[in-house]
């Protein structure tokens, strides 16, 4: 049986990979040691990746992390909402519950479920839901089952991961900290509410606009 396939393989030819998403020379700084993804379910489906400087719960007892998924909405026309997409491809997945970003970490919001997904354009992913919400703008969190933020993010991704087609298992570092800016424009969407969910957890991150 073949061991763990790491996949730290640079996805995208811009994000995370030959094109830095952060200013300067100075890797990130990471928690001790790796994490496992607690299955591949919670990564977007094969050929597709999760970005680097996305939003993750790290648990340091468990070694697992979870990512928390944000969209950034571009369009609404009744329940169909158009959301960025760029060299990662498709993270959002049918079955995936989905609500405004609420304006603090523990409130509650109002969810509607991904029932389809037209990933054919290039430049935005175009989801069916079972209620409209979002606006123009805006963003759309992944919520749990008590209608609040899925995780609670207390580290971000550095670099891009996805799954190979043949890999049963993924791990990931998490890190906490940077000396360089990080250059949002060129990361998914992060609304403030989840940056202050960050500092609160001790990271120490500079966003920058600059692209």
């Amino acid at each position: 049986m073949q061991g763990t396939l790491n996949n730290y393989t640079k996805f995208s030819k811009k994000w995370g990979g030959v094109r830095k998403a952060y200013e300067g020379h100075e890797a990130p700084w990471m928690l001790t040691g790796g994490f496992m993804f607690p299955s591949l379910e919670v990564l977007p489906t094969k050929g597709n990746a999760l970005p680097a400087f996305t939003p993750v719960y790290a648990d340091e007892e468990a070694r697992t992390i979870v990512p928390l998924y944000v969209f950034e909405v571009k369009a609404v026309d009744g329940t169909k909402v158009s959301v960025v997409k760029n060299e990662e491809g498709t993270r959002a997945k049918v079955g995936m519950k989905l609500m405004v970003t609420p304006g603090s970490i523990g409130a509650t919001g109002s969810p509607a479920t991904v029932t389809a997904i037209d990933s054919s354009a290039d430049d935005v992913d175009v989801l069916t839901l079972t209620s409209s919400i979002g606006s123009v703008g805006g963003t759309l969190v992944e919520a749990g089952e008590d209608n609040k933020i899925k995780v609670v993010p207390n580290t971000l991704t550095p670099y891009d991961s996805f799954v190979d087609e043949y890999a049963y298992a993924l791990d990931c570092e998490a890190c906490w900290g940077a000396t360089s800016p990080i250059l949002e424009r060129r990361i998914v969407a992060i609304p403030d509410v989840i940056k202050t969910a960050l500092k609160d957890a001790g990271c120490v991150f500079r966003f920058s606009p600059r692209k």
